[in-house]
């Protein structure tokens, strides 16, 4: 996470890194779609054929099995051993326009995050969003806050009070949670328990 800024502004190795940051899970080692995998692959062609000094340099990214293997590692070793540069050296006009039309590309998932603010906006922004209320762990920080959440008509049936604070709803759910699972956790007790037999009545003694 960070400030944003335009991708004029960024130099290549920090648009490689956050492709990668937002598009792969490293805590789990998962893309969060196999097309982010082609996507970035096709970001560090971009880079690298941008950055390569001499025509007859082999390339460092091969294929994007490579990426697919241990995308960190590669990623950190292609900035640091074969392209220092890279951090310094600001994303140029065509390689700007080369990565946006790479955003837009039919037949992938809308990338996670919006790369510049025209017309296309609102695409870029709703798209395809309401995936990530239901896998957290994509989410930059795990941070709820950045997700959308749908209010469908079963949660509207729920609604008991006009103009209620967000507090005092996300409160509702929670108390709710706590309370659904505490009588979980009793009636799993009550099954569980054994079943003793009941010690018959004590009979009265006889008063002296």
């Amino acid at each position: 996470a960070g400030s944003p800024c335009e991708l004029g502004d960024m130099t290549y190795e920090e648009c490689g890194r956050r492709c990668l940051e937002l598009m792969y899970v490293a805590s789990e080692k998962r893309w969060i779609h196999e097309s982010y995998a082609q996507f970035v692959t096709d970001v560090f062609h971009l880079v690298e054929s941008t950055l390569v000094s001499t025509d007859s340099q082999i390339a460092v990214l091969q294929s994007k099995q490579q990426l697919l293997d241990d995308p960190v590692g590669f990623v950190d070793t292609f900035f640091t051993q074969h392209y220092p540069i890279a951090k310094t050296k600001l994303l140029c006009i065509s390689d700007i326009h080369a990565f946006l039309a790479l955003c837009k590309r039919r037949g992938q998932k809308p990338p996670p995050f919006v790369p510049v603010i025209d017309a296309n906006f609102k695409t870029f922004f709703k798209k395809d969003s309401l995936w990530q209320c239901e896998d957290l762990a994509a989410v930059v920080g795990a941070d709820v806050e950045r997700v959308c959440i749908l209010q469908g008509p079963v949660a509207v049936s729920h609604i008991k009070e006009a103009n209620e604070p967000a507090k005092s709803i996300l409160d509702g759910i929670y108390r709710g949670q706590v309370a659904a699972l505490q009588q979980k956790l009793r009636t799993d007790n009550a099954s569980t328990q054994p079943h003793l037999p009941t010690a018959p009545e004590q009979q009265q003694q006889p008063q002296q």
